[in-house]
């Protein structure tokens, strides 16, 4: 069967909606796949630009579609299955770095931070994917929070209830698990994208004592409410880190807190929303970043916000939270892409 008889049989049962978007795809992607690898490929893609933004996947043998999926049902395939059972299709294929990722964020789960990643650990047989070893991408995390002091540190206090935390990749503190030795640093890359973390009561992303990791289009809005002494700054940081990148990001705070402080990484095309932006680096903009409606949970930039067009394609994921491609020309900053 030729693309064009396909289109058009789908389209049957899609009278007088344009389509959006054609593609054949060879391999699985975030919505159409199998654990098992038992569903058929190559499949041909068709979205439909109708309200609810319907995705097609047809078996050109069969001629038959085998898959659809509209916006709300890609969205809850990234906040419950993606966050619940971490089948990314980068990840899941790629054993043993899923059961790797899977321990190391069960281990996160014991602190009161939404997503952690604690000690990660080289291991042999761990493989890369497109340079990374962890990802955290397409989650949404939020009303976190960490009420009890810590006794444990020094001094004891409440540090946590963040979004996204990587604790300790450089291995300061005392060694968990047979691979992992004090001093000797995770030597991987981790790649944190396409997040949206709201309302926690620690930062929005916090990063500590770590290295190489790449914090891209993230969107963090009102968070560090804790009335915590050591939750004052920094709604998207890292804290005695190295090698970390941070670009594209939107942090919005509401309650008067600093946005951001000099810990000495890279940051970039970031935009900064809130009374205290003591630091500000190269292209980031300090502005209202003038989200749709974001107490109702829509995170999209609106009109005349500079987050539109303004971000770089420089670490960039190739679509936005909802799987919305980001045109290489148009990146907008933050999880959720509007520029076409």
């Amino acid at each position: 069967f030729s693309i064009e008889s396909l289109i058009e049989r789908v389209k049957l049962g899609n009278p007088n909606v344009p389509v959006a978007d054609v593609q054949v795809l060879s391999n699985y992607d975030s919505y159409y796949y199998a654990r098992g690898k038992d569903r058929p490929l190559p499949v041909l893609r068709v979205k439909f630009a109708d309200p609810d933004a319907t995705w097609f996947y047809i078996d050109p043998k069969m001629s038959q579609p085998v898959a659809r999926f509209t916006h709300r049902q890609r969205v809850e395939r990234w906040i419950y299955h993606g966050l619940h059972s971490l089948d990314f299709s980068f990840w899941y294929y790629n054993r043993p770095l899923w059961d790797f990722g899977m321990i190391a964020l069960s281990l996160g789960g014991l602190t009161t931070s939404g997503i952690g990643l604690y000690h990660l650990t080289d291991a042999p047989g761990s493989t890369t994917k497109n340079g990374y070893k962890n990802f955290i991408v397409g989650n949404l995390s939020y009303g976190n929070r960490n009420n009890l002091q810590f006794k444990g540190d020094v001094p004891p206090g409440i540090y946590d209830g963040n979004g996204i935390i990587v604790d300790d990749t450089k291995h300061t503190q005392k060694a968990l698990g047979i691979r992992d030795v004090q001093g000797v640093p995770y030597t991987g890359r981790t790649y944190i994208a396409n997040n949206v973390v709201h309302d926690n009561g620690g930062r929005g992303i916090h990063l500590y004592r770590s290295e190489h990791i790449d914090v891209v289009n993230n969107t963090s809005w009102n968070d560090m409410l804790s009335s915590s002494d050591y939750i004052l700054s920094g709604q998207i940081d890292a804290l005695q880190c190295a090698d970390v990148n941070v670009i594209n990001n939107v942090a919005v705070n509401l309650i008067g807190k600093a946005l951001t402080f000099n810990d000495g990484n890279h940051y970039d095309y970031n935009l900064w929303d809130g009374a205290k932006v003591p630091f500000k680096w190269n292209r980031d903009i300090a502005g209202q970043a003038l989200f749709v409606d974001p107490a109702n949970g829509n995170f999209a930039p609106g009109a005349g916000s500079p987050a539109l067009r303004s971000g770089t394609s420089a670490l960039a994921p190739a679509d936005d939270f909802f799987g919305k491609p980001r045109p290489a020309g148009a990146i907008d900053r933050g999880a959720v892409q509007v520029s076409q």
